[in-house]
């Protein structure tokens, strides 16, 4: 890998893997299919090897499909998707108010861990009636699940589902939602961009694999994702995103 030039070095301590970026120089065009793409790895990938990009969106007109400017795009109301969704606030977000509160090394602590597992439980069994039928969590899983078995409320081990899920409608019933982690870059991987001068947002990218995760919910065939009116998504978390 070395030798095809498809390693750069961090920092004098770390390798990272490099996809070829002359590939994109064997086509005319390549289209790329995304969302918040300003928050994505990819985007300072192209920054960081200067490869040229232009916003499209697909507009349909007369039954067929175009792909033109972003800036004509058919902006599309979202404010339903809003109405559909309630999320928690309440004492039992306390436990993500400090800094850094459930991230992986904050769940790597037994005690921490514990206090979040009987956060989620209480949430789950208490303020919302979840059923296992109807509920999904996620953290982070660990090595050997250690943290993930950690944090699993009494009664809703199954529920998991991973927090880097894509591309599947098997969960679009569930409506009860328990996000359970505080999402944070790879730092070597921020500070691999950075020392380049790309300007990493942290903060969207976190928000758009959490949208990324909700997503799997019933929410994606139009429907609430609350029961009765109460909360139905619990986000433990500390950051404004």
């Amino acid at each position: 890998m070395a030798l095809s030039g498809n390693l750069m070095m961090y920092n004098d301590s770390a390798l990272i893997l490099n996809f070829p970026c002359d590939i994109f120089g064997l086509f005319k065009q390549v289209f790329v299919l995304t969302y918040m793409f300003y928050g994505q790895i990819q985007r300072y990938y192209f920054d960081l090897h200067k490869i040229r990009y232009k916003f499209l969106s697909v507009r349909c007109e007369n039954q067929t499909h175009q792909l033109v400017p972003y800036c004509q795009r058919n902006v599309h109301d979202k404010s339903w998707l809003k109405a559909k969704t309630n999320i928690y606030e309440g004492k039992l977000n306390v436990i993500g108010d400090p800094a850094f509160s459930l991230s992986k090394k904050w769940l790597s602590k037994r005690g921490n861990a514990n206090k979040l597992c009987k956060a989620a439980y209480n949430f789950l069994t208490n303020k919302v009636k979840a059923k296992v039928c109807d509920t999904l969590w996620t953290t982070v899983k660990g090595e050997n699940d250690k943290i993930k078995d950690n944090v699993k409320p009494k009664n809703f081990a199954t529920c998991f589902l991973a927090m880097t899920t894509r591309a599947t409608n098997e969960y679009n019933d569930r409506f009860n939602l328990a996000y359970l982690v505080n999402r944070f870059m790879n730092p070597i991987e921020k500070k691999f961009f950075e020392q380049y001068g790309i300007k990493v947002e942290e903060d969207r990218w976190a928000l758009s694999e959490l949208i990324q995760w909700v997503w799997r919910s019933r929410i994606r065939e139009g429907q609430p994702i609350q029961k009765n009116a109460q909360p139905f998504d619990y986000i433990p978390k500390q950051r404004s995103i």
